[in-house]
Parts: structure tokens; C-alpha cells; sequence
């Protein structure tokens, strides 16, 4: 055999590189941001079902609470009702008290009014029955007369004496005479307004009677109505 003969294939070393792929090692998996990754997606669903039972909660709350309006709406407009017509009670009892204590004021002044022309009246009477003159023009005029007589020189002794005691009782009560005309237009002011506050106590009468028919219309509805509530009827 000839030397150049080729010697045996030499073996050669197995190779490390795992067989498959492109040769490249797969990367170890990173444990702790596996971890976090999980943390956080819990905390978002925790954060997610406790919105969710908030919101059920609200809409129990929500629906609770529009049951019970509607359970109680037509006894809430029943005391609504109640309460307006107490309301307009307690108005007209006022208006019905105002007008008690107008017409006490009116009939107060009235009294004191007619009180005032009876005793000026009088007064004027009596000095004219006293003295025998309805005025201060009259009392002059007799006044002049006598003075006149006396001063002639014409009237006996007896006559003239007479004339003079009758002279000096004009003159003592001509003043009265004097603020006879004043008084006479005072009792007819006063008149005046008598026949002014008559005319107003006149018209207060309709008034009352209207009051009066308003407080039994609203009195009576509102026993209708408390007697509906104690029935239970809404």
C-alpha cells in the first residue's frame, strides 16, 4: 500500500450549540416584573369592583328612595292641602280680628262724638232759655235798645231801673252769646263726622259677613279633610 494512502478521518468534537433555530439561547423569564405586572392588574380590577359596588349602592339608594317618594307623594299633597287650609284659616281670622277692632274704634269715636254734641247742645239751650236770646245778633240789638231808652231820658224812674238791671245782664252774658257761633259750628263738624264714621260702619258690614261666610267654607274643608286623614284616606 502506498504511504500517501489517506489515514483514517480524524473525529471531531460534537458541537454545543443546541440544534434548531438560529443558534441563540432563550432569555430567562424576569420573575419580578411578571409579579408586578400581576400586582397591578389586581389592584385595577380591586379599584374596578369597588366602583361597580359603589354604583350599586347608589342605585339601591336612588331606588329606594323614589319608592318611598312615591309611596308618600299623595300624603305629602294631602298635608300640603292641610297646611294651606290652616293657612288661609289663620289669614282670615286676622282680617276678622282687624275688622272686630276697627268697628270698636269706630263705635268708640262714635260715642264720644255724639257724647260731645248732646252736652254742647244742651249748653247753647240753656243759656238761650236762661236769657230768653237765640243768638249774639239778638242780644246786641236789645242791648242797643235799652241803652238807648236809658240815654232818651224818656222812661219813668221804675222803668228805667228795669231797663238798666236788664242792660247789665246782656252785658254780662254776651260773651256766652259770642262763642255761640263757634260752638254751633263745632257740633257741626262734629255731626259731620258723625255721619262719616256711620257711613263707614256701614260698609264694614259686608265685609264681616264675607269674612264670616269664607271662615266657615275653609273651616269646614279643612275638617273634610282632616277626617279623610284620620280615615287613612289619601
Amino acid at each position: 500500500m502506498s504511504s500517501t494512502a489517506s489515514a483514517a478521518p480524524t473525529s471531531r468534537p460534537a458541537s454545543t450549540k443546541p440544534s434548531g433555530g438560529h443558534g441563540r439561547v432563550a432569555p430567562k423569564p424576569d420573575q419580578d416584573k411578571h409579579n408586578a405586572l400581576i400586582k397591578d392588574l389586581n389592584a385595577k380590577m380591586d379599584a374596578i369592583r369597588q366602583k361597580m359596588t359603589e354604583i350599586r349602592n347608589q342605585t339601591q339608594l336612588l331606588n329606594s328612595a323614589a319608592a318611598d317618594r312615591t309611596a308618600t307623594a299623595p300624603a305629602a299633597r294631602a298635608g300640603d292641602k292641610r297646611q294651606d287650609l290652616r293657612s288661609k284659616l289663620e289669614t282670615v281670622k286676622k282680617q276678622q280680628d282687624e275688622l272686630v277692632r276697627t268697628k270698636e274704634d269706630l263705635l268708640k269715636r262714635l260715642l264720644v262724638l255724639n257724647t260731645s254734641v248732646k252736652a254742647r247742645t244742651e249748653e247753647l239751650n240753656a243759656i238761650s232759655q236762661r236769657f230768653g236770646y237765640s243768638s249774639l245778633d239778638a242780644v246786641q240789638a236789645r242791648i242797643q235798645t235799652l241803652e238807648a231808652k236809658i240815654a232818651s231820658g224818656t222812661l219813668k224812674l221804675i222803668d228805667e231801673r228795669k231797663a238798666a238791671n236788664e242792660l247789665a245782664q246782656l252785658q254780662r252774658c254776651e260773651p256766652l252769646f259770642a262763642t255761640r257761633a263757634a260752638k254751633e259750628k263745632e257740633i257741626e263738624q262734629d255731626r259731620a263726622e258723625i255721619a262719616a264714621v256711620e257711613a263707614k260702619l256701614a260698609t264694614l258690614q259686608p265685609s264681616a259677613g264675607g269674612l264670616a261666610q269664607s271662615f266657615e267654607d275653609v273651616k269646614k274643608e279643612l275638617d273634610f279633610a282632616r277626617a279623610r286623614q284620620e280615615a287613612g284616606v289619601r
